[in-house]
C-alpha cells in the first residue's frame, strides 16, 4: 500500500495531534482490503528496528512449525522478532496477508528448474519428491492453501509454471496436462499428510502397556475369522508401517504413462 503524504494536524484538534504524534497507525481492514493481493502492495521501507517481509515470514513459519497454525498470531511473530505488534502492522496489514506470504514462500521452496533433456517421468518424480518434502516438513501448508479467500502468489505461479514445463514435450491438451499434475499432487500431498498424522498418533502412545493392548486387539481381530485376507498377512503387518512413498510414486507415474498411452 503506497504511503500517503502526511498533513499537519489542526491545532484546534488536540486528539488528532496526539494520534499523529504516536506514529503510523494500523490501517483499517476495509482500507487494506481495497488494495488487492499483498504482492501488489510495495513493501514499506524499514523502520528504526529494521525488519522486512522475508524476516517476518520466516519467523511466522518457524512458529507454525513449532506450535501449529492455530497458535500463530501476529503478536507472537512480533515478540519473536523483538518488535512491538503495532510495528508489525507497518509491514503486514492483516493475518490473512501473512498466511498468504507464508504459503507462497513454501511454494518457492518447491521450485526447481527442469532439465530440458530429462524424460518427463524423471522430471515429475523430482517435482513430486520436492513437494513431498515441503508438505512433510510443513503440514499446515495445506490449511493455508485451503482456507477461503487464500491468494496465489508469485512463487506459487512459478511452481505451477515449472510443473507445466516438466510435461511440455508431451504436447498434451490443457485438460490432460492439468489432470496429470493434479493427480500427482493429490497422491503426494495426501501421502505426506497421512504420514504426518501417523507420526503424531505414534507420539501419543502411552508406553509399552498401550502398545501391548493394541497388539492384543489386532491378534484377536485376525483370529476372529472376519478378516481372512488380512489374516494371511499377520506375519507381515510391519510392511504397512514404513513410508512407501517411492513405491507409490512409481505406481502413480506408471498410471500416468498408461493414461497417456491410451489417449
Amino acid at each position: 500500500m503506497p504511503n500517503q503524504r502526511a498533513t499537519a494536524p489542526d491545532a484546534t484538534a488536540p486528539d488528532a495531534a496526539a494520534s499523529t504524534a504516536k506514529g503510523p497507525q494500523r490501517p483499517k481492514r476495509s482500507e487494506s482490503a481495497k488494495s488487492g493481493p499483498v504482492w501488489l502492495r510495495p513493501e514499506r521501507p524499514p523502520r528504526p528496528r529494521a525488519v522486512n517481509r522475508a524476516e517476518i515470514v520466516a519467523a511466522a513459519i518457524d512458529l507454525a512449525d513449532a506450535d501449529g497454525l492455530e497458535a500463530l498470531s501476529l503478536r507472537k511473530v512480533a515478540a519473536r522478532l523483538g518488535i512491538h505488534v503495532t510495528s508489525l502492522y507497518w509491514y503486514i496489514d492483516t493475518k490473512d496477508d501473512l498466511l498468504d506470504l507464508m504459503g507462497d514462500a513454501l511454494m518457492g521452496r518447491q521450485a526447481h528448474q527442469p532439465s530440458p533433456r530429462a524424460p518427463w517421468r524423471d522430471l515429475l518424480a523430482e517435482l513430486a519428491r520436492s513437494t513431498y518434502r515441503v508438505y512433510r516438513e510443513h503440514p499446515w501448508l495445506a490449511q493455508v492453501q485451503g482456507r477461503p479467500g487464500s491468494m496465489i502468489g508469485p512463487d506459487h505461479l512459478r511452481h505451477f509454471e515449472q510443473s507445466l514445463a516438466c510435461i511440455a514435450d508431451l504436447n498434451l491438451d490443457h485438460e490432460s496436462a492439468v489432470t496429470v499434475l493434479v493427480t500427482l499432487d493429490d497422491f503426494v500431498i495426501g501421502h505426506a499428510l497421512q504420514r504426518v498424522a501417523r507420526n503424531q498418533d505414534d507420539a501419543r502412545l502411552y508406553g509399552e502397556q498401550e502398545q501391548q493392548a493394541r497388539a492384543a486387539y489386532m491378534r484377536d481381530a485376525l483370529d476372529s475369522g472376519r478378516y481372512p485376507h488380512l489374516a494371511d498377512y499377520r506375519d507381515d503387518l510391519g510392511i504397512l508401517i514404513p513410508d512407501r512413498f517411492e513405491a507409490g510414486l512409481a505406481i502413480v507415474l506408471a498410471g500416468i504413462a498408461a493414461y497417456l498411452d491410451a489417449r
